[in-house]
């Protein structure tokens, strides 16, 4: 996978704004962190809990920051399918 792969996973997320308050969506929202970056995304893991009370946040054992996407593709794709399942 490239680094403009990656890149292009990840850019939008960080750089839009939220109005507040978010409106509830009819699907799922899911927060993914690692393990190894609880600490790095402390801030993150408050915003969702607050702003989004409803959304499932998993975290995933023994990862840094995206290690899901980049690393563990199978584990990534196989949470994706079980998501479109639902």
């Amino acid at each position: 996978m490239s680094n403009r792969t990656i890149w292009n996973a990840f850019y939008s997320t960080n750089n839009y704004s939220i109005h507040l308050p978010i409106m509830r969506p009819t699907g799922h929202v899911i927060y993914w962190y690692g393990d190894e970056e609880e600490k790095d995304r402390a801030w993150d893991i408050k915003y969702i809990k607050k702003h989004l009370p409803y959304a499932e946040i998993r975290e995933n054992k023994g990862m840094g920051h995206a290690e899901f996407f980049t690393l563990f593709p199978d584990k990534f794709v196989n949470q994706i399918q079980e998501i479109l399942q639902r």
